[in-house]
């Protein structure tokens, strides 16, 4: 569908903006700005990680007409997927900075979640936020480009 296709295009496009807002806001300022709605509202947050997971769901069931049914647009359903996962560890990270500023964090949690399988997925996300933001620009471009191309 349309909608989806659209909706993709500016989750991923909005998603590659916070990624690199990081590297590159000081030289690009409407990256910063992004960010910073992004930042704003807990509530703004929740309502991206939920749409951009159910359209990355909905990407890989709704079919392409030249292609195969179950897996229409892989790579970007994917990418959206793994977007809205950074998007959750993002709130995550900013919930726990709030509480830790508060005094409610001890040593030992902070022990424990360096061998947790999560912190260790989190620590990838954040280490490869440049690659994966110009791997998600290099999707919105080939997607955008090539809208019925098989799993493109």
């Amino acid at each position: 569908m349309i909608q989806f296709y659209v909706l993709a295009l500016v989750f991923m496009l909005y998603g590659a903006a916070v990624l690199l807002a990081d590297e590159y806001g000081e030289k690009v300022n409407i990256l910063l700005r992004i960010k910073e709605t992004y930042a704003i509202s807990q509530t703004f947050s929740v309502v991206l990680i939920v749409l951009t997971a159910v359209v990355g769901i909905l990407k890989l069931i709704s079919p392409i007409s030249p292609g195969p049914v179950v897996i229409g647009d892989f790579l970007p359903a994917i990418n959206l997927i793994s977007l809205a996962v950074f998007f959750a560890f993002d709130l995550a990270r900013k919930q726990k900075n709030s509480d830790g500023e508060q005094g409610t964090s001890s040593a030992s949690e902070d022990v424990f979640s360096d061998t947790d399988p999560i912190s260790k997925m989190q620590t990838f996300y954040y280490k490869n936020k440049k690659i994966l933001g110009f791997a998600t620009l290099g999707i919105v471009l080939f997607h955008f480009l090539f809208p019925g191309a098989v799993l493109l």
